[in-house]
């Protein structure tokens, strides 16, 4: 949280402590109940519905869950997210993971969770079409950039007994615009009063019932983008003054734990009452009542007036087991980057443009490949936009210093590993949730410059504000002797200028222990800070104490690990060692709560790194041309093939070539082991083909332009003995500006079964090729790449030619 003020400093060291815990479970509203009717396979988007029986298409939201079940409101199906709703149709996120069939029961919760989003392609004869997402088209989205909204964490609360409402305080701050204009706001409060806002700060509305409600907020920019976001509320009465209470019988099976470097928060819970909300993905919100002394007053959250929420978190379903003995359920409830590391993304890849529509045209592929203004900053917001729906369902706020990307790349892999990749590589960063669910995009302490003023404090943690012994950890040698760190300082698309700048601490010499790092790929503004940031990294990951652990004597709230904070400490004298600090600096790496509903006592375990200034480190001169340094490399002496016998050339061609096999699979004994080409002066470069083994090669070639037949001779050689070869060859090409024709339905492929080809005593000159596998095909384009692959199928009974063969590539003639 932000820095405590005197009097929350006062209240936080009255004693003695204690705070009531509560436990909610969101049980969202049904939107809208019904049945599929009509023709729906696996794979479908559009799914026609009828039989109604609750709610209507006219509140369906795009990101709300949709359960498939067997029976009305079940899920032994499947789920997916949605898209859009009419009268007869929901339209879901591309799925292959539910077979659709008629009647199946469909149930809409307005309820909105972390997804991956898949783009989509079509393509005709001509041309493709890009849609960002399945019924989304790509027009300019890339040029007109939207926003990383804040509008406060899921919320849970009591109804007030002297008044009949709950108030819950609303507020739009921290919301980042990525364009230039300025941000306009609506919000609409299910369930509350008013019932709407247009202005970023609302301040508190009330809930004059019990129930669960959403509140939507949409964030339009001056230059057209738009931007939807949704939290869930929950309000009951409190246990001993009405109907609807939050969980009664439940308790904690371990401690809340937080870690900088997992991303996120966790604790195992257990409950002995018949809730069906417990399941995967659920929202649970732990809340509490709290006591200083005699004052009731909540402390701790980064979001005002939301002090009282402890923890925001989504049950993990393979954590959730069932002790029948006991009638108990323990499941464990963990940070939205837990669910976002257990679902994927495909890869993505932009580049910084000026004008994406012209880039395209000058460079080649889609608009949707080049993006106005990449920084670290729109480079995030694009991914979490258009590939995820973390926009949705939490607040995302990028708090470092913004760089200037040329290039954005993020692999197939987990939504929480493509954006930390990122942070971690470019700006020496982290993705991190703090407890009460907002995802942080932070530079970690060790690589900002004078990190003692810039981080906030937390705390001058004082002798009354821990107890039992601290636990010190002491660097006695340098962990690295040696840190070179290098990426590129990218200074826009409209400059279209680039510098590669490198630098090494503690300089051009390395020290005498530790080992060496190299890192580089780091987004840039100057050499000069890439000199201090290498340098503070060096320092601090030498620092001489690198882990401190202190156990606070009460509920101290105000720790987390996110947004990175620092806490300093005093210590004279107090060990045999006779270390004396004054206010020393220790950044929080890890944070575990205690909590223990019998004696209502809460205090946190703090694990804190050692926060110290670096001095720059040396620049290294990174040259235009590599240096050779006098090291030279031979030059590959390509061997003269011989003429080619026993290939007969129609009189009639336009050219031929000749195309060598890379690389094999081999599938006996061992299962797509790769094989590489090797060299024999009989037969050149060949991949060898032995009796007993399942081998596939494969060779690349264009398909040239302005030719209008093309014929295909695969050349191999054998042991010059007798006997049958079971061999296939066959064509792969796609068809996007034309290829290949099959003369059959469409198909980007030309295969042959297996012909038996009888290899006679003498076949052994070089270039063999058996006429049973010429393959002649007419072109109906040019340009596209071909698959050629050959293979032998030695370990087939059919295949009786003892002895290996090779294979050397393919012989085209095209007319």
């Amino acid at each position: 949280m932000s820095t405590l003020t005197d009097a929350e400093l006062a209240l936080l060291r009255t004693q003695p402590h204690r705070s009531r815990f509560y436990l909610s479970i969101y049980e969202p509203n049904t939107v809208l109940a019904c049945q599929v009717t009509g023709s729906v396979e696996k794979g479908d988007q559009e799914i026609t519905y009828d039989s109604e029986s609750e709610g209507s298409y006219l509140l369906v939201k795009r990101g709300m869950t949709l359960l498939v079940g067997s029976s009305a409101g079940d899920d032994d199906m499947g789920s997916v997210y949605v898209k859009s709703a009419t009268a007869t149709t929901i339209t879901v996120g591309e799925n292959s993971h539910i077979n659709w069939s008629d009647d199946l029961y469909l149930t809409i919760l307005d309820f909105f969770q972390v997804w991956p989003v898949y783009p989509r392609y079509t393509s005709d004869d001509e041309d493709i079409t890009v849609y960002k997402d399945y019924d989304v088209e790509y027009t300019d989205q890339n040029s007109v950039l939207g926003s990383l909204i804040c509008m406060g964490p899921n919320h849970a609360g009591f109804l007030d007994t002297s008044t009949g409402t709950s108030s819950v305080y609303y507020s739009a701050s921290g919301t980042s615009n990525l364009t230039t204009g300025t941000n306009s706001f609506h919000w609409h409060f299910v369930g509350g009063t008013p019932t709407g806002s247009h202005v970023q700060t609302p301040g508190n509305i009330l809930y004059g019932e019990a129930g669960h409600f959403s509140t939507y907020l949409t964030v339009s920019g001056t230059a057209g983008s738009v931007e939807t976001s949704t939290r869930h509320i929950s309000i009951y009465d409190r246990p001993e003054d009405g109907p609807n209470p939050p969980v009664l019988s439940w308790g904690f099976d371990g401690e809340l734990s937080g870690d900088r470097d997992s991303g996120g928060s966790s604790i195992r819970l257990w409950v002995k009452e018949d809730i069906g909300s417990i399941q995967d993905g659920a929202l649970v919100i732990i809340f509490a009542d709290d006591w200083y002394g005699t004052t009731k007053q909540s402390i701790g959250g980064y979001f005002p007036n939301r002090e009282s929420t402890i923890f925001v978190g989504y049950i993990i379903g393979s954590s959730i087991d069932y002790d029948w003995q006991d009638s108990k359920i323990t499941f464990r409830v963990s940070s939205p980057t837990e669910l976002m590391k257990q679902v994927e993304a495909f890869s993505v890849s932009v580049e910084d443009s000026t004008d994406p529509d012209a880039d395209a045209t000058a460079k080649g592929g889609s608009p949707w490949f080049y993006m106005e203004r990449l920084s670290m900053e729109t480079a995030l917001y694009h991914y979490i936009r258009w590939h995820t729906t973390i926009n949705l369902c939490m607040d995302v706020e990028y708090s470092a210093t913004d760089f200037n990307l040329q290039f954005f790349d993020a692999d197939r892999s987990s939504l929480y590993d493509a954006v930390n990749a990122l942070m971690e590589s470019a700006v020496v960063g982290a993705t991190v949730c703090d407890r009460q669910g907002k995802l942080w995009f932070e530079i970690e302490y060790e690589a900002i410059d004078d990190a003692e003023n810039e981080l906030v404090l937390g705390l001058n943690v004082l002798d009354q504000d821990w107890i039992n012994t601290q636990s010190i950890q002491e660097r006695r040698v340098n962990d690295l002797s040696f840190l070179e760190m290098g990426g590129v300082y990218w200074q826009g698309a409209e400059a279209n200028t680039f510098s590669a700048l490198l630098t090494a601490a503690p300089g051009t010499v390395p020290a005498y222990r530790g080992k060496p790092i190299r890192l580089h790929g780091l987004a840039l503004s100057s050499q000069d800070q890439l000199n201090a940031l290498v340098g503070n990294v060096y320092a601090n990951r030498n620092a001489r104490f690198p882990e401190v652990s202190i156990d606070v004597v009460g509920n101290y709230r105000n720790f987390d690990i996110a947004p990175q904070e620092q806490v300093t400490l005093t210590l004279q004298d107090r060990t045999f060692r006779e270390l004396n600090w004054d206010d020393k600096s220790f950044a929080i790496r890890r944070v575990s709560h205690r909590m223990n509903q019998n004696t209502q006592m809460m205090s946190p375990s703090l694990v804190v790194a050692e926060v110290v200034q670096g001095f720059d480190a040396d620049t290294i001169v990174v040259p235009e041309v590599a240096p050779s340094d006098g090291w030279t490399v031979d030059p590959i002496t390509i061997p003269v093939f011989p003429e080619w016998p026993k290939i007969e050339i129609p009189s009639l061609i336009a050219g031929d070539t000749f195309v060598q096999a890379t690389y094999g699979y081999n599938q006996t004994p061992a299962p797509d082991e790769t094989i590489y080409p090797g060299w024999d002066s009989q037969n050149g470069w060949n991949i060898d083909m032995s009796f007993d083994q399942d081998i596939t090669c494969y060779g690349h070639w264009k398909l040239p332009n302005g030719v209008s037949s093309v014929t295909f001779y695969p050349i191999f050689n054998g042991d010059c003995d007798s006997g049958n070869l079971r061999l296939s060859h066959w064509i792969e090409y796609n068809v996007v500006g034309g290829g290949l024709s099959t003369n059959t339905d469409g198909f980007s492929s030309q295969s042959f079964p297996f012909p038996d080809v009888t290899m006679n005593e003498g076949d052994c000159a070089w270039g063999y090729t058996a006429p049973e596998l010429a393959v002649s095909l007419t072109l109906i384009g040019g340009g596209d790449v071909c698959t050629m692959l050959f293979r032998r199928d030695a370990d087939n009974v059919g295949d009786t030619y003892e002895d290996s063969i090779w294979f050397i590539g393919w012989w085209i003639i095209y007319g």
